[in-house]
């Protein structure tokens, strides 16, 4: 299918209800004219709907449209709904407690991916907002923050607080797996991407401001671990099923629960994971793209700088990263 060029502004709320209206405000403000902004709000508290209705009919414009549901369906689910309210040929997703840099951001980067077919998608630059410093804790990249902030690189994967997707190969590889729910969203998908012999990069010419606030922070030692270890191991097991690479990971995660004193949580995503084996295994029957090629494994091991390494290497440097306890 041909999309029109443009860009479709998914933007979810869940309370925050200020920071929400600034958000869709940037994005309302950007200078591309075949641009919609479409909101997903995910059961905030009734005062909350409240102001973002009157918000919207004050707006009174056709970029903007607003999606009221009654449940969360979490970064995943939410995504892909305001994905399928689109018509663009790109996909632009913003935090809800971020804003662009400036109204020019989104043009930039509808004409970057204009000019790299080969690419999927790309992570913006993530600075916090109100100060000219990037956000550390948006960083999720091998690389050295301070070296490559500045730098465009190949990546296996993109940062979810502000990106941009090529409709037709997310549409290709399976749009987001609601299942996760939370946590790992982009990797998953950016694995497909890769598989369908797609490219993707971070590009800092891109930027938006985050909001960072700790309040609003799941922390690890709450439901952010359990998550990181039902997702990560039910990921696998739609790559390559249950098998000796799945065990190793799960042990891994059960060293790092342990001296992390998450047991609990690490037992209860491992049990989490297992329960969801049937999912997972009619998803890689359905789905050709969860399997890693070997392209693809090549392609991760020279963005993460292990392609030279051995297979002892690679072995011990995951012990070595089990070995670290979790912060909290």
């Amino acid at each position: 299918m041909q999309y029109p060029l443009g860009a479709d502004i998914i933007i979810l709320s869940w309370d925050r209800i200020d920071d929400t209206i600034a958000a869709i405000t940037s994005a309302l403000n950007q200078a591309l004219d075949a641009c919609k902004v479409i909101v997903v709000d995910q059961g905030s508290k009734p005062e909350n709907v409240n102001q973002l209705r009157e918000f919207e009919t004050r707006c009174n414009t056709a970029k903007l449209q607003c999606i009221y549901l009654q449940e969360n369906l979490g970064v995943a689910g939410g995504r892909n709904v305001a994905a399928e309210h689109g018509q663009y040929r790109y996909i632009i997703a913003l935090d809800n407690d971020a804003e662009f840099a400036d109204q020019h951001q989104v043009q930039r980067a509808v004409t970057l991916m204009e000019s790299e077919p080969e690419t999927a998608a790309f992570g913006f630059r993530i600075k916090c907002f109100g100060e000219d410093i990037d956000d550390a804790s948006s960083w999720s990249y091998p690389q050295v923050m301070k070296q490559f902030a500045d730098k465009s690189f190949a990546s296996t994967h993109f940062v979810g607080a502000g990106h941009i997707l090529r409709r037709d190969a997310f549409t290709k590889v399976g749009m987001y797996d609601d299942v996760l729910f939370f946590m790992l969203e982009e990797k998953d998908l950016s694995m497909r991407l890769l598989n369908a012999g797609y490219h993707i990069r971070y590009e800092p010419t891109v930027e938006i401001a985050h909001k960072v606030a700790a309040e609003h922070r799941v922390q690890w030692s709450g439901n952010r671990w359990q998550f990181n270890v039902r997702n990560t191991l039910y990921i696998q097991l739609k790559q390559s099923g249950l098998g000796a690479k799945w065990l190793f990971s799960a042990v891994l995660f059960l060293h790092k629960g342990i001296r992390s004193q998450l047991l609990t949580k690490t037992l209860n995503g491992i049990w989490l994971a297992l329960k969801l084996m049937p999912t997972a295994r009619k998803k890689a029957k359905t789905n050709p793209f969860y399997a890693v090629s070997p392209s693809t494994t090549l392609y991760c091991r020279k963005c993460e700088g292990t392609d030279t390494f051995t297979p002892w290497q690679r072995f011990t440097r995951r012990v070595f990263k089990a070995n670290r306890r979790v912060a909290k």
